[in-house]
């Protein structure tokens, strides 16, 4: 009996861990990220054994983490290294989050300290565990899953996506306390009027913020640009055979832009498939002239050129790389550069790369080939009777919101966030990776506009 009753509470909490996942982008079911906790803080508010607990966080954490972020083994289409990546990545997700149960049922156990106090704020601690180090990854941050409601999480400029992550488990947290049998009637009755206060008041807030907001924008100085997405395939990125039909694409999709009259053009991250020299002063001649500055994202390479043949096609090769954003003119001479600061692991930098470069020296020759930026600055743009101060962001920058507020603080009046989301196709990576640009912009009321080579391109304001 006591086994059946075991195993109908693994398959609840394995369904939570679900149900959490169609909470985040692109299913976006608002209610799915509060109510999918209760059932884990349901389980972790009992007494269970130490082998039983740790096989009910195993059934929640799993099927989120995998549901959530399983593209990664998307990457295994490119390189079968990807899948050692992918599962190394998965495995720090779910050992950060052991974090959670963990500390969550000693505080209860041993210190009595109440539910409402101690879950969200474990919860937080774990995310931001996934943040430090080698290996940072906080992709599966909760307050995210709430980016396709913006108007629910208007208060996320008072206190951040990890504020906003603390409120939903809050919320999930005060919806158990008052569901809960084993609780005296007052202190049920006491939850639910905190959690109507804890849900009404920053959708309150959001609405007032709103309105505030619309009025101060009709008054504010605008910025006409155009966000372009080329759509070229990863396998054909960086295909030699495919280069020459890679430039004109993008050189199309750039003059098509030109012809709305914008004062600022975005590319892609890396979209051009060529390596430039690190000590360019100007983008190549592939790229046609035009009619107004551009963002244009490159990879600039550092170090002595090697020549190399690939394809029956002459190239050169770089010891080390940086991932670029080139502000250019219309002459398409080289204004400012935007060099990556935060890199991805494996792809870019081989995390651990004193024992892993040993232990895999086939990873140095493959992966991590990346130079980090230095601090980073707005980049100027100059327009007629005016300037415009861009943060420029590449990629995986999006994903801190430190950064970006840095950003802000030095003076961007506009981010841009420029990213290569091919690698991932048509999972649910993009969507998750667009919602991330709109907690950035919220957070630091800041228009945001968003080129991507693949996926989701879009032009997100302040609200």
């Amino acid at each position: 009996m006591e086994m059946t009753r075991n195993r109908l509470w693994f398959v609840g909490l394995a369904a939570s861990g679900v149900a959490l996942v169609l909470g985040l982008p692109p299913f976006s079911i608002p209610v799915f990220p509060f109510a999918a906790l209760v059932p884990l803080l349901v389980f972790l508010d009992r007494e269970w054994s130490r082998a039983n607990l740790a096989l009910g966080a195993a059934a929640f954490a799993v099927p989120f983490f995998v549901g959530a972020i399983g593209w990664l083994f998307l990457l295994t289409r490119i390189t079968p290294v990807g899948a050692l990546g992918a599962v190394g990545l998965i495995a720090i997700q779910l050992g950060t989050f052991a974090f959670f149960p963990a500390s969550l049922v000693l505080a209860r156990r041993i210190g009595r300290v109440p539910l409402v106090v101690c879950a969200p704020a474990f919860w937080v601690v774990s995310e931001h565990a996934r943040t430090y180090g080698d290996i940072d990854f906080a992709w599966t941050t909760l307050g995210v899953s709430l980016s396709g409601w913006p108007s629910l999480i208007q208060h996320a400029d008072v206190i951040g996506v990890w504020g906003i992550s603390f409120w939903i488990v809050l919320a999930s947290a005060l919806a158990t306390t008052a569901m809960s049998s084993h609780r005296p009637a007052r202190a049920r009755i006491a939850a639910a009027v905190v959690l109507a206060m804890a849900i009404g008041g920053p959708v309150a807030y959001g609405a007032v913020r709103t309105r505030s907001l619309c009025a101060q924008l009709q008054g504010a100085k605008h910025l006409r640009v155009a966000a372009v997405q080329p759509n070229i395939a990863q396998r054909l990125k960086w295909d030699p055979a495919a280069k020459d039909e890679n430039i004109a694409a993008l050189d199309r999709v750039i003059a098509e832009a030109e012809l709305g009259s914008p004062e600022l053009v975005v590319a892609p991250e890396a979209c051009l498939p060529l390596i430039m020299r690190g000590d360019a002063t100007r983008l190549p001649d592939a790229v046609a002239e035009g009619r107004c500055p551009l963002v244009l994202g490159v990879v600039r390479g550092i170090g002595d050129p090697k020549p190399v043949v690939e394809g029956g096609v002459r190239g050169y090769r770089y010891e080390r790389h940086w991932n670029s954003a080139v502000l250019a003119s219309p002459d398409r001479t080289m204004i400012d550069v935007h060099d990556k600061s935060v890199l991805v692991p494996i792809t870019e930098q081989i995390p651990f790369r004193r024992v892993l470069g040993v232990i895999l020296p086939f990873m140095s020759r493959q992966f991590g080939r990346f130079e980090a930026g230095g601090p980073q600055r707005p980049i100027v743009l100059d327009l007629p009777g005016r300037q415009v101060r861009l943060g420029l962001l590449i990629c995986f920058e999006t994903l801190h919101p430190e950064e970006v507020r840095a950003l802000v603080n030095r003076g961007a009046d506009v981010l841009v966030a420029i990213t290569n989301d091919a690698w991932f196709g048509r999972s649910n990576m993009p969507w998750q990776h667009l919602g991330l640009s709109v907690m950035r912009a919220i957070e630091t009321r800041r228009s945001v506009v968003r080129s991507a080579n693949t996926g989701v391109s879009a032009l997100i304001d302040p609200l």
